[in-house]
């Protein structure tokens, strides 16, 4: 099966599931006193989730991916770097968080987002 036939539904699939697990770490550490356990099992099936849309997509198209798609995706990477600058502002501002939730959590979904990245820009930049 090739990018153009499996690309976008699986593309959609881990934007969806990425938003969502990210969501998780953010609800987590928003929450006062420990972490809800209806947390700890919806980050467990979208982190399956995602790591079986990781390895469907690598190996249906890791040979799919050019230098092209690999510049573009560091090209997204540096815009979304930014992001990360309202966490500055959240902690200037006081804002009570669970840190050590939130840190981790969204430090291995933005290794999982570079990871997957060429996969989507592959798959956006080849739709008919």
């Amino acid at each position: 099966m090739s990018l153009r036939t499996a690309g976008p539904q699986l593309s959609i699939a881990t934007i969806v599931c990425l938003f969502l697990s990210t969501l998780v770490p953010i609800w987590a550490s928003l929450t006062p006193g420990e972490p809800n356990p209806a947390a700890a099992v919806i980050d467990g099936i979208l982190v399956v989730l995602l790591v079986g849309l990781l390895c469907v997509l690598y190996v249906r198209n890791r040979s799919a991916i050019t230098q092209d798609d690999r510049a573009n995706s560091f090209d997204i990477c540096r815009w979304i770097a930014s992001v990360p600058l309202l966490l500055f502002v959240a902690y200037a501002l006081g804002v009570k968080l669970k840190w050590d939730v939130l840190l981790i959590g969204l430090g291995w979904r933005t290794w999982y987002l570079v990871t997957v990245l060429p996969f989507l820009v592959a798959i956006r930049d080849r739709r008919l």
